[in-house]
């Protein structure tokens, strides 16, 4: 089902000041938030919070599960559960390659345009994530798995150290590997990690 818009949360409704900045206290960046955000992400990797999040009626109104077609309480649940995940690999890219590596500036990106697709694609948030910020930690042309795979070492090695479940795990790997060698299926997580990366959006 569609996700259509109250006049709460539509932007048409909006007013001067719904749509503002917010100084990143690591870096000192201006990072752009929209009212609705509940958190965005620096390019320095940081994770800022909205000072000034607002779901309109939509998270007290007893129709706001018939009139958007989802529930937002539970989409904020399932979004703070992906920016967990999201940070732990973040902390562990920064650890592993440090903050002014290219793959880390690409990651975050790349990750920050995955985060506004979810916004409306049906994709599994916790693959597509993963995939997104892990696609490039190991070199391509590497060798192979020993199975005909793509050798992931790691980024398999991240995924363990946060403690990702092995399908998970596993699904990510497929996923990385399908995108690197182009398949041009059009499934929403092999979508999302095409066009939010980085070099494939110069």
């Amino acid at each position: 089902m569609s996700k259509t818009m109250c006049p709460g949360q539509d932007m048409r409704f909006w007013r001067t000041g719904d749509i503002f900045d917010v100084t990143c206290a690591r870096c000192g960046r201006k990072v752009e938030f929209f009212k609705d955000d509940a958190t965005r992400l620096c390019r320095c990797g940081n994770r800022i919070r909205n000072p000034k999040l607002s779901m309109g009626c939509a998270l007290w109104c007893e129709h706001a599960k018939e009139c958007l077609g989802f529930d937002p309480k539970e989409e904020l649940q399932e979004s703070t559960e992906e920016i967990a995940l999201a940070d732990k690999i973040i902390d562990a890219l920064r650890s592993e390659l440090g903050d002014e590596s290219s793959v880390f500036q690409e990651a975050i990106q790349s990750v920050q345009n995955a985060e506004r697709m979810l916004r409306t694609e049906s994709a599994n948030p916790r693959v597509v994530i993963s995939a997104v910020l892990l696609s490039e930690v190991d070199e391509r042309g590497g060798p192979s798995d020993g199975s005909g795979g793509v050798n992931l070492p790691r980024a398999r090695k991240i995924m363990r150290a946060i403690e990702l479940d092995k399908p998970t795990t596993d699904e990510v790997c497929d996923l990385i590997e399908r995108y690197r060698k182009g398949d041009d299926e059009d499934t929403p997580d092999l979508k999302i990690l095409r066009k939010s990366h980085v070099r494939q959006n110069g």
